[in-house]
């Protein structure tokens, strides 16, 4: 749980913007992922994300990368 919280809640401490975003609550905006899997039992579970949440729209996580594929990173 420590390292979610260091990439969510404590990110959003840091830059000051913990009363709107880094975790959820009624008022926070909540963009999210989700994850196929339990992380805090397989650490690995976090590269499994069939979806995504940007502005309360989803979108696959597998035709974004599709999408990209050969033009950035690894994919």
């Amino acid at each position: 749980p420590q390292g979610l919280k260091v990439a969510t809640l404590n990110g959003a401490r840091y830059l000051s913007r913990d009363g709107d975003v880094g975790s959820l609550a009624v008022g926070k905006r909540a963009d999210l992922l989700l994850v196929e899997g339990d992380p805090m039992r397989d650490p690995s579970a976090i590269e499994h994300m069939p979806f995504v949440f940007k502005k309360g729209v989803g979108y696959s996580s597998e035709a974004i990368f599709d999408a990209l594929k050969g033009q950035v990173g690894l994919y």
